[in-house]
């Protein structure tokens, strides 16, 4: 078998044969490219070109023929996304999401693009985007040369399958590093920067923010305890000494494998050739994704768990909430998906007639929804301010959830036009205490964007769209409860205060539940200056708003915007 790595300017190939049960290294060798792979992705026929002539000039020194060939590629030529659905949410529903959310962000380019996703922890998928082209043209140029494509994946796939073990992996990243912790079947990752004296985690992805828990990254070291953490690059002695407390491995090149050369390591990328040796490694698992296999849903988390091995020390890293089942422990088969439902029925309403039962003989019976009522007060963070009239029962709970947090999206949308020219924001949606941002033709955002609270979604790559990249981010807003006291607009001052907005105003039906009144408006309104004035009366009149979901996008090629605002009006009832 062969295994084949790329960079923008090299392909690495290493030949293996096997011998008493176990792989030996027979050939290695490196191919400069005849131009810049980074820059011709966007330009299919160069991409081609250049991929021929690598294979070409490899096929005079290595027999490809008859070999199975398992290749990977950088992290960023593909688009990664790690996406939350909804618990229970079922396989094809998830998937609908998912394409969803890809028709949002990709729009009439999606259809060049292959989506993948996998399970890797709960509701918790992680997605790829990849060129559709990208992986056509590097089948076809392995496959005309005789040698079998097997499994192309990108390096962080190399070492992020399932495993009982708990490690760190370094990747360099000019003034930083990228960050994976592997523990068992789930994945943490984040882009580490220098930034004003302190290590700091400036992107997390996968785990909203857990990666900071995991490293307690200030002016100290991460923790001593998070070992072994490897390197896939020689780094600098700063960023050693960033892990002078830990156990830090820089990969021997081929040091766990049989060779029967090594001849010339010296002069070739380390990182490719940390990569192949992670492949050759038993220690390190391949995740089961395939680019090369049909794109769709891979369930991971329906596959048996790895039994922990419990001679091994204490996991060091935060323990999960739940336990993996042991590995010998037969796994029940599930049940027809209908019986389940008519199960859960026939409980449902025998646990409801007992109560009503209960209730009728004993008038003071609590009733559950005071229960968990008095179970949330115990258990979440309350404001500072207690809110009596509009923290209602007879509110939707996700209404009362998101009004609590209206102040940070206002907040949350400021910033990002008070720091971004509004060409460079191609789509803004802010919905409780989430935000998705889109930013076009800009480089990587650096730091500054962690004052809008935890990164859970970021593109490693840009999306080619419209002349330029698009970078994604995705963010959980930080806690701004809104500290009004009192209710003291109307529906009618508010259309009065936006009467002289150019904004198109739908009223819906209102609600007249518990001591206020809600009623919910949809605003559309065309143009820039439209929005920032209209933004601002919206602002003036925030003590009575509810801001439940805003849509902003904007034309990258003519700077024309449309925002959708979906707003709720509370007054006292008789104002």
């Amino acid at each position: 078998m062969i295994y084949l790595s790329f960079n923008e300017s090299s392909l690495l190939c290493s030949v293996w044969s096997q011998g008493d049960d176990k792989s030996i290294l027979t050939q290695i060798s490196q191919i400069p490219l005849t131009g810049d792979l980074d820059d011709a992705r966007g330009n299919d026929k160069v991409f081609n070109a250049i991929l021929e002539q690598a294979f070409k000039t490899l096929s005079s020194e290595v027999q490809l023929d008859g070999h199975e060939a398992f290749v990977t590629i950088p992290d960023y030529w593909v688009h990664h996304d790690f996406t939350e659905v909804d618990a229970g949410m079922g396989a094809a529903d998830t998937w609908d999401y998912i394409l969803w959310q890809k028709d949002q962000r990709l729009g009439e380019k999606g259809v060049d693009y292959l989506t993948f996703a996998e399970n890797i922890q709960d509701n918790i998928k992680h997605v790829i985007h990849v060129p559709t082209l990208l992986i056509s043209d590097i089948k076809l140029s392995i496959s005309e040369y005789g040698a079998e494509p097997i499994w192309l994946g990108t390096e962080a796939m190399v070492f992020t399958g399932p495993t009982n073990r708990t490690f760190g992996v370094i990747s360099d990243a000019g003034k930083g590093y990228d960050l994976f912790v592997i523990k068992r079947n789930k994945l943490y990752a984040g882009s580490v920067r220098f930034i004003k004296g302190e290590w700091k985690v400036s992107k997390s992805f996968g785990f909203k923010s857990d990666i900071e828990e995991l490293l307690k990254i200030h002016k100290n070291a991460p923790r001593k305890n998070l070992n072994p953490v490897y390197s896939l690059d020689k780094l600098s002695e700063k960023k050693q000494e960033h892990w002078s407390e830990n156990k830090l491995q820089h990969i021997k090149p081929f040091a766990k494998v049989s060779a029967e050369t090594t001849e010339g390591l010296d002069e070739m990328p380390y990182h490719l050739l940390a990569i192949q040796s992670m492949m050759a490694d038993d220690r390190f698992s391949r995740s089961k994704f395939n680019l090369f296999s049909t794109a769709g849903l891979i369930e991971k988390i329906d596959e048996p768990q790895i039994q922990e091995d419990m001679a091994k020390k204490e996991d060091t890293v935060k323990p999960e909430k739940k336990q993996t089942k042991p590995a010998e422990k037969v796994q029940e088969s599930k049940p027809n998906n209908l019986q389940n439902v008519v199960i859960f029925i026939t409980i449902l309403i025998f646990i409801l007639s007992i109560m009503m039962s209960i209730y009728v003989k004993n008038p003071d019976f609590i009733p559950i929804d005071d229960i968990i009522k008095k179970f949330k007060k115990e258990e979440m963070p309350q404001p500072t301010v207690k809110i009596e009239n509009i923290i209602d029962s007879t509110y939707p709970s996700q209404l009362v959830e998101i009004m609590g947090f209206s102040n940070s999206m206002i907040s949350g949308i400021d910033f990002i036009y008070n720091n971004f020219e509004h060409r460079n924001v191609s789509f803004l949606s802010v919905g409780g205490r989430d935000m998705q941002l889109e930013i076009m033709n800009g480089e990587e955002v650096e730091p500054e964007l962690t004052d809008l609270g935890a990164m859970i979604n970021y593109s490693v790559q840009g999306i080619d769209c419209c002349g330029g990249f698009k970078h994604f981010y995705d963010f959980k807003l930080p806690l701004k409860k809104v500290t009004e006291t009192g209710i003291t607009g109307s529906v009618n001052s508010f259309q009065a205060a936006i009467a002289t907005h150019d904004v198109l105003a739908k009223k819906l039906q209102s609600i007249d539940k518990g001591s206020l009144i809600q009623t919910p408006f949809i605003l559309k309104i065309t143009g820039e200056q439209n929005r920032i004035n209209f933004f601002k009366t919206l602002q003036s009149l925030e003590e009575n708003i509810l801001l439940r979901k805003s849509i902003i996008k904007t034309d990258p090629e003519t700077g024309a915007t449309q925002s959708v605002f979906y707003i709720s009006i509370f007054e006292r009832k008789g104002a």
